[in-house]
């Protein structure tokens, strides 16, 4: 314990330290952690307490009030400590709130400013903002920067030079790029301006600045986990940030028309009609990997699909390959049969299923998978876990009655909504970045480090006690409408359409564009074959029958 303290003092030894923290499940790092700063106050390492004091806040996501009440029976000289003696990070900034913390997603593409803004605002005072607002901030900030690029002007926005007024409506007034948030060593473009402001409106829903030496894009597969209640359409139009400057809006109405098609394809659906008649054309295929096919015969993807008139539903399941008690194809496979079994079995019941019972259903699902994976990979280590990687799998899962969808998923397997604004990621990937841009986010950490992709989401779950113990599952639920399409996929999907996030979910509006849905499937798994196919690849398009 006492080297790994002393870590914290040398030179790139927080960053080991800190990845240490990241490969454990959150409640052991935070023993971990906790043990550390002991031993750190008790050899008077001042400097060494404070930071692993912050840390330790931070894996646990309270302030230090909180985190002195937890600790106050078990270990009081700590609680004392972080009441008395701590002097990390200041307690967070408490965020605009907007009282519902419900994790449905949102449908509106209206944002009320005369709340919060009774005057000219500079934009980098507006309060943190929630997710649905996110239509009519990018519609703002779409038609300010037109004003000046119709005369063909590039104006460089920035955080005090943006304004927003009580109408909704914002102004720009033009000034230098050194205070700009724009992309270094580019030339001065309206698409350049597109790109600062889409960071602007980013800082917006975070209610932090972003940080000039990380590109926007890193935060497009986290963002929902981060900003509640952002509706299903507006990714595309936001994502300029993450893409080169050739593929964003070159003229000054491109982007506006993209915050347009967002905002009436969310009007459209917050007025749609339940129809519980509706049923979906469903498409999927799975392959190896052209190039994993290399290294391994076994596909440790598994997917399920079925259809029972107007209810459907529709499993993809990603095996974690790093196991060694039990494997990634038989943890899939287990999981996607369990939920299946359970499929079948519920269906008189989910005929006449309000939204609560659905979502019961699909939490039951998870956690009935989750202990079957658990009890499997304790048969292959033979009862003892000591030493051994339990084998484990993403999931997501999808349960449609008519045109209503119910998503839930644990891991980085993702679902998308593709329409005329392109495809927008419903799901975030539940991995290490994930929880550290939160905590960031909320104040804990003082900047945030995108590296690491390991799970902290997934079935197959123990606790400390190598006990079964299934972790909690991510939910969403919107109307599909007439001409949009659902697609489920595994990473190995998106790791091989692009280069960035962005650009996989282009590839992924363009695959499912007009296609018939085994067509899509089918064009999705060719395409991240020609993109490299270093992992299992499996796709599941829908979308609902033409009457």
């Amino acid at each position: 314990m006492e080297t790994l303290t002393d870590l914290v003092s040398m030179p790139d030894g927080k960053r080991l330290v800190r990845a240490t923290f990241a490969a454990l499940p959150p409640r052991r790092a935070e023993s971990l952690g906790l043990d550390m700063l002991q031993c750190a106050l008790d050899s008077e390492a001042l400097e060494t307490a404070t930071w692993l004091g912050g840390e330790c806040l931070s894996i646990a996501l309270i302030d230090r009030a909180a985190m002195a009440e937890r600790l106050m029976a078990d270990r009081p000289a700590l609680a004392h400590w972080f009441l008395e003696r701590y002097a990390g990070f200041t307690d967070p900034v408490p965020m605009f709130d907007d009282g519902n913390d419900d994790e449905t997603t949102a449908h509106t593409a209206e944002v009320d400013m005369s709340s919060v803004v009774e005057g000219p605002l500079p934009i980098e005072r507006l309060p943190a903002r929630s997710g649905a607002s996110i239509v009519g901030l990018g519609l703002a900030m779409a038609r300010a920067l037109s004003m000046h690029h119709k005369d063909g002007h590039v104006c460089n926005p920035n955080g005090t030079r943006v304004t927003v007024m009580p109408d909704e409506t914002m102004s720009v007034q033009p000034g230098p790029a050194d205070d700009a948030p724009v992309p270094p060593n580019e030339a001065p473009t309206p698409a350049r301006d597109v790109y600062a402001g889409a960071v602007l409106i980013l800082q917006c829903l975070l209610g932090r600045k972003w940080p000039a030496n990380i590109p926007a894009q890193r935060a497009v597969p986290y963002l929902r986990y981060v900003v509640p209640m952002l509706p299903g359409a507006p990714w595309p139009p936001w994502t300029p940030p993450s893409t080169g400057p050739r593929l964003r809006p070159q003229d000054r109405l491109a982007w506006q028309a993209l915050w347009q098609v967002a905002a009436v394809a969310e009007e459209q659906r917050a007025y749609a009609a339940r129809d519980p008649a509706a049923r979906l054309h469903i498409g999927y295929d799975s392959h190896i990997g052209r190039m994993k096919v290399l290294l391994t015969q076994t596909n440790q993807d598994a997917l399920f699909v079925s259809s029972k008139g107007p209810l459907s539903m529709l499993v993809v399941c990603d095996g974690i390959s790093t196991a060694n008690a039990g494997t990634g194809d038989v943890a899939s496979s287990i999981a996607s049969n369990v939920i299946a079994t359970l499929w079948e079995q519920a269906l008189p019941r989910l005929v006449a299923a309000g939204p609560v019972e659905i979502r019961e259903f699909l939490d039951r699902a998870l956690r009935m998978a989750n202990q079957a994976v658990c009890e499997a990979a304790m048969r292959f280590a033979g009862g003892n876990l000591d030493g051994r990687v339990p084998m484990g799998t993403t999931a997501v899962v999808a349960l449609v009655f008519g045109n209503r969808v119910w998503l839930a998923w644990l891991g980085d397997s993702r679902a998308y909504l593709c329409g005329g604004y392109g495809a927008s990621l419903l799901t975030f990937d539940e991995n290490q970045a994930s929880e550290r841009l939160r905590a960031w986010h909320l104040g804990f950490l003082d900047r945030w480090d995108p590296s690491g992709f390991a799970l902290i989401g997934y079935l197959g779950h123990f606790d400390e006690m190598a006990r079964a113990e299934a972790l909690p599952a991510h939910h969403t639920s919107f109307t599909l409408c007439p001409g949009e399409r659902l697609v489920l996929c595994s990473d190995g999907v998106t790791d091989y359409l692009g280069d960035t996030h962005p650009e996989a979910a282009l590839f992924v509006a363009d695959a499912v564009r007009d296609s018939d849905p085994f067509e899509a499937a089918r064009n999705l798994v060719a395409q991240a074959n020609r993109g490299g196919g270093g992992d299992n690849i499996t796709a599941i398009t829908a979308r609902l029958w033409d009457r």
